[in-house]
């Protein structure tokens, strides 16, 4: 897949979201796609973050780079309720359930350490 940075910002095959240069005390490249969804978007227990095309472009990108999804759910886009950060290569499925992402629930406004983030990409792969 052909991801071009502009800025901080990603572009090229309909994705969005940003790179983390190496100058970030991470000294390593990351991805973050940024998702908000409403109950709404829940089916069948389920809250679909994605659909199939669009995560096979994000499997595609985290070839080259490590990806990590943003998740807000509930409240508004501007300040969700809940906030997750989940590892791509731990996704398998469009649709989440509540005990999937409590695994990766955020404290909001709370900042993210290098060492949560790299844990978390480190942890076993979970179907669900």
């Amino acid at each position: 897949m052909n991801v071009r940075k502009t800025g901080y910002a990603v572009s090229g095959d309909r994705t969005s979201g940003v790179i983390y240069p190496p100058e970030c005390k991470t000294k390593k490249q990351f991805y973050v796609e940024c998702k908000y969804r409403s109950d709404e978007y829940r089916k069948d227990e389920k809250l679909e973050w994605t659909y199939p095309e669009q995560l096979k472009r994000y499997k595609e990108v985290s070839k080259d780079i490590p990806v990590f999804i943003a998740l807000g759910i509930q409240g508004t886009s501007y300040d969700p309720d809940f906030i997750f950060l989940i590892p791509l290569k731990n996704v398998s499925f469009c649709g989440f359930y509540d005990s999937f992402l409590s695994k990766y629930e955020l404290c909001k406004r709370k900042p993210v350490f290098p060492s949560y983030l790299w844990g978390l990409e480190n942890k076993n792969e979970i179907k669900k």
